[in-house]
């Protein structure tokens, strides 16, 4: 989604594309909760996400991943301090330091948006003050299809799906 510029290409990066990317990413999730001792990665953000040279897209950077605990319930794991990347956090997680696979899926939750509307969850300003661009508690579906990336040729209908699926993601019951 956001290329170094000197390595922006003329030809834009089309729906089709980014939502095999996303596809790629929830698999990759998938993989990684439903193990015989599921992991968390606590970083899931677009930065993290890379794509091999058939454009294929790999989870990267898992220097904060955590295994589950087996013991607690949903395999959550309790934290002693919050890690990870400003707009991805899960609020819930921010609050009470404990890591499950719906703190994981609100991340996503913020990718999906990142990646229909070309814009970080979250920025620093000149101040180095964390401005939101989008939140759980502020982002309507309306907030979203406004700022939709024109550039990727996105069909309605796939906004629409798109759209519905990030606000289960970062709406959903922890």
């Amino acid at each position: 989604l956001h290329p170094p510029a000197s390595q922006q290409q003329d030809t834009p990066f089309l729906y089709r594309n980014r939502i095999d990317v996303l596809r790629s990413v929830s698999r990759g999730l998938g993989y990684l909760h439903t193990r015989e001792q599921p992991a968390y990665h606590r970083d899931i953000k677009s930065q993290n996400i890379l794509l091999n040279g058939d454009d294929d897209a790999k989870i990267a950077d898992f220097g904060l991943s955590v295994l589950a605990n087996p013991f607690l319930p949903d395999n959550s794991v309790p934290v002693t301090s919050v890690s990870g990347t400003p707009g991805y956090i899960c609020p819930y997680y921010q609050q009470t330091r404990v890591i499950n696979e719906t703190t994981e899926v609100y991340a996503f939750g913020m990718v999906i948006i990142e990646t229909l509307t070309a814009l970080s969850p979250a920025y620093y300003d000149n101040n180095f003050i964390i401005q939101y661009n989008f939140t759980m508690e502020h982002t309507t579906a309306q907030d979203i299809w406004l700022r939709v990336d024109t550039t990727a040729r996105w069909p309605e209908f796939i906004i629409g799906e798109l759209v519905n699926l990030a606000l289960n993601c970062i709406n959903a019951d922890v």
